[in-house]
């Protein structure tokens, strides 16, 4: 089988031919139809990562066909279409054993780990991370289980109640979710937040009630206009998580307001202690969702309330295109590779 592996730290992937994975046990091997494109994927081509061990094979918003079965996988068959919870647990820690591995401090991650979807094949070490999708588009039904769970995930972590003001910033493929449902399944205010206009003209798209853009208006005195009484946002969830995004965020919120820490690009964010201790504000980390998510997850899509944007597909020989585009900011929604 082909696979695109990263080699090094800065280092372009490289498609390498490798033997089709065995399954035993209660192991099966996926035969990918489609990958996300995830900007997790391109902070380990670009960074060095503590515990990384070239080459390996990134990519973990993987759907594809069944295409062999361990002697013990049950409730699966070849030939079904399925989709893979990405954040396989350790199965030992606290984390792992209340129901969390999504927060399993010893995690097996695919695409970092354990071999991941920028290849044929993909081999999931058990059946319990695989959820049927049927006659789903492959494309889209990919996307549910990082960029849409995420998303789903942060939401939740947002608690909101129907009449608050909820601002999204980075409406890249996680935020255009994030708006998506916020606007089906809730009763928010939602205003989106970047500063690429191609971008925020999808956020309308998806629902969106406003838009801003940092670079041609203050941020804090939009939402401090547009609030009740000017308090400020009841939520903030960023999916950037810079330290400019992160200030910007925590100056917006209310009284009680909560500030949802999502994106992987990093900083520093400077508290004052005492307006924590009197505010009432909670600040929460917006990690991936649980199996249990994404099975939700996937019922709404099934009931088409939610549609993945895919805006661009790649050959999986093009990989390395497709991470330079996203890392370029040309990518709007969503990209997949298509092996």
């Amino acid at each position: 089988m082909r696979a695109m592996r990263i080699v090094g730290p800065g280092k372009p992937l490289e498609l390498h031919d490798l033997p089709i994975p065995k399954p035993s046990g209660v192991e099966v091997v996926i035969k990918v139809e489609a990958c996300g494109v995830c900007h997790t994927d391109l902070h380990f081509v670009t960074s060095q990562i503590l515990g990384a061990r070239y080459p390996f094979t990134p990519g973990h918003e993987i759907s594809g066909i069944i295409h062999d079965v361990g002697q013990n996988v049950k409730d699966f068959k070849i030939g079904e279409r399925v989709i893979v919870y990405p954040h396989f647990g350790c199965e030992v820690c606290k984390q792992c054993l209340r129901g969390f591995p999504n927060h399993c401090e010893n995690p097996p991650l695919l695409g970092f780990i354990m071999d991941g979807g920028y290849a044929e094949y993909v081999l999931i070490p058990h059946f319990k991370y695989l959820i049927k999708v049927s006659d789903s588009d492959p494309d889209e039904a990919a996307v549910l289980t990082c960029s849409a769970l995420t998303a789903y995930s942060a939401l939740k972590e947002a608690g909101l109640e129907n009449d608050d003001l909820l601002v999204i910033i980075g409406v890249g493929g996680l935020g255009t979710m994030a708006v998506q449902l916020a606007k089906k399944l809730t009763g928010v205010t939602v205003v989106a937040m970047d500063i690429d206009e191609k971008k925020l003209s999808l956020a309308l798209r998806m629902g969106a009630d406003y838009v801003l853009n940092p670079s041609k208006e203050d941020p804090i005195k939009f939402i401090k206009t547009i609030s009740e009484n000017g308090a400020g946002a009841d939520a903030v969830i960023d999916f950037v998580n810079n330290s400019e995004t992160a200030e910007i965020a925590f100056k917006m919120l209310r009284t009680r307001g909560r500030h949802v820490f999502t994106g992987m690009y990093g900083g520093t964010l400077t508290i004052p202690l005492t307006q924590m201790a009197i505010s009432g504000i909670k600040l929460v980390s917006g990690k991936i969702g649980r199996p249990g998510d994404l099975r939700e997850l996937v019922s709404l899509y099934k009931r088409g309330l939610i549609k993945p944007f895919i805006s661009k597909k790649f050959r999986l020989e093009d990989a390395n295109k497709a991470l330079e585009e996203l890392k370029a900011g040309e990518i709007l929604g969503r990209a997949v590779l298509k092996p």
